[in-house]
């Protein structure tokens, strides 16, 4: 019996881990949003809860403002305006009859300037020595989450584990504007512009590697795609208006 007993406490304990009260999709820790303005921007609060509330908030700083709620869906969705900057600590309360449900945070939310890097060997991570933000205000986006922007770089298509330049260009951006920095690397070493055609492109210069292409013909070579598509997907991850440029 205290067996049994046990494991039923266990797997309660386990079942309301893995089914928070309230789960937050957006923002991620170390997320940082694409300001619209040198001074403005607005960070995306949306998520799901899971316990009756007739009501959500969520806050930067200063007063707390409310997000639009599906009672019947218990989904949530906001733009939340902010000054550029951070990083911002995001809180996100659920009420019911004007008191607190439950409470989440994100500790770490900036809105600055957002950059995608695709590229060979130098957009990746092939640099002899690894590298660290000195700042601490620049951020890595590998497709699933955010992270301080130490080397080696997540989100790369080619699996290498070295170093890079994003952390020092990191810094120095953040040194002259002031805001925090995030990246979102693509790259693929030993690749040239051509490899990174949509899929089905044809090219009549055969790359040095030829890895994600095929030949189509005397002469002529198709492209795979496959390096368009995981550009591509970051770029829609991080959404309309979600990064100042492609580097």
């Amino acid at each position: 019996m205290r067996r049994a007993a046990l494991a039923a406490i266990l797997w309660a304990t386990a079942a309301d881990a893995a089914d928070p009260a309230i789960t937050l999709r957006s923002p991620m820790d170390y997320q940082v949003f694409q300001r619209d303005t040198p001074a403005r921007g607005k960070v995306l609060v949306s998520g799901q809860a899971r316990v009756e509330c007739e009501r959500v908030e969520a806050r930067l700083t200063g007063d707390w403002a409310p997000v639009p709620l599906d009672r019947e869906a218990g989904t949530f969705q906001a733009q939340v305006p902010a000054a550029a900057g951070g990083f911002y600590r995001l809180e996100v309360r659920l009420l019911l009859h004007g008191k607190q449900v439950t409470e989440t945070s994100v500790a770490h939310v900036g809105v600055g300037e957002v950059f995608v890097i695709a590229g060979q060997s130098n957009a990746t991570n092939y640099g002899e020595v690894r590298q660290q933000t000195k700042s601490g205000m620049v951020t890595a986006f590998s497709g699933e989450d955010w992270r301080l922007a130490n080397d080696p770089q997540p989100g790369v298509q080619d699996n290498s584990g070295n170093g890079s330049f994003i952390p020092a260009f990191g810094d120095a951006l953040y040194e002259r504007y002031r805001v925090p920095i995030g990246v979102a690397c693509v790259g693929h070493g030993s690749t040239s512009v051509r490899q990174r055609l949509p899929k089905g492109e044809r090219m009549t210069v055969e790359p040095a590697m030829t890895r994600f292409v095929t030949a189509a013909g005397p002469g002529v070579w198709e492209s795979g795609g496959q390096l368009f598509d995981g550009m591509m997907r970051r770029i829609q991850q991080l959404g309309p208006q979600g990064f100042r440029a492609l580097l």
